[in-house]
């Protein structure tokens, strides 16, 4: 790669910032649940054997893997997510049910929220005082964390993917 192009991660990440900028508490947990499933979704279908019933796993109509709650634990079970990242996008997918299921004034104060807001440690900069921290920057240095480790971490899975065996020993 020439020294003048941009990493596609990087770009993504770019994105990202770029879009959640400005959003609501609302907005913003959503965005970042959405863009958090479609990363886990690119880990899977990089990790999966290449065929039409994988595929059929991840999307379409009644797939098995085709909800954020199920690629999350999927991703943890096959390995691809460790423990410590997979607790993070659990309180992650709990705070967004909360603000998608809940069509009442919710924010980063809400109760339910504070509750979970309170299970995450802070990403952000240490030289950030305590009194200066606030739940949304919490969430988003939460959010931007996992978010980079996902980004990198479907090159590595691709250098892992499951090939298609053949079983020795049929009758």
């Amino acid at each position: 790669m020439n020294k003048k192009q941009t990493e596609p991660e990087i770009k993504e990440l770019g994105k990202f910032f770029s879009t959640i900028q400005g959003e609501s508490d609302r907005g913003t947990v959503l965005l970042v649940a959405s863009i958090l499933d479609e990363w886990l979704f690119e880990i899977l279908k990089s990790y999966l054997i290449q065929d039409k019933v994988s595929e059929d796993l991840l999307s379409g109509f009644a797939a098995p893997l085709g909800t954020f709650s199920s690629r999350i634990k999927a991703c943890y079970s096959l390995s691809l997510i460790e423990k410590e990242e997979f607790d993070l996008i659990e309180v992650i997918r709990k705070i967004r049910n909360e603000f998608g299921h809940n069509w009442q004034d919710i924010s980063f104060k809400s109760p339910k929220i504070k509750g979970q807001l309170d299970k995450l440690s802070w990403y952000g900069p240490e030289d950030i005082d305590e009194s200066s921290r606030t739940d949304r920057s919490k969430f988003d240095f939460a959010a931007t964390n996992i978010l980079v480790n996902l980004i990198w971490r479907k090159r590595l899975v691709a250098k892992e993917r499951i090939q298609m065996r053949i079983w020795p020993n049929k009758s």
